[in-house]
């Protein structure tokens, strides 16, 4: 009996096999191809592997930092300062200096928004 091939991982295939492309991204968290690639362009959000034709191949945890990007837009915050924000090796320890009141509410809304796409929160790396 012969053993089925291994699978290659997925910046090898076209479709990005492990992971998802930017359009199946961009569908998943509700924002447009175009926004993703600008968000790309300027390294706020960048996936972490390319397929081996170049497509973008977004993982887990790139679509766990999308929502906590969306959640800093809708609390208002300028691209730059979210960027800065979640770059920032003391990320977590910016909900300890919050109001306790918006430090829960601000990490309920990261979760909910993660669990709702499927993306498990407590494994996604907080960057």
């Amino acid at each position: 009996m012969t053993s089925a091939p291994e699978r290659e991982p997925a910046a090898a295939g076209p479709d990005g096999a492990d992971g998802l492309t930017v359009g199946r991204a961009a569908a998943l968290v509700g924002v447009s191809v175009k926004t993703l690639h600008h968000w790309d362009a300027i390294g706020l959000v960048c996936p972490s592997e390319r397929t081996w034709a170049g497509y973008r191949v977004y993982s887990g945890d790139d679509v766990a930092r999308i929502h906590r990007v969306l959640v800093y837009r809708e609390l208002g915050f300028p691209l730059a300062e979210i960027g800065r924000i979640l770059d920032d090796p003391r990320f977590a320890a910016h909900y300890d200096a919050m109001e306790p009141g918006l430090a829960g509410w601000l990490r309920d809304t990261i979760w909910a928004n993660a669990e709702a796409h499927g993306v498990d929160p407590e494994s996604a790396t907080w960057r």
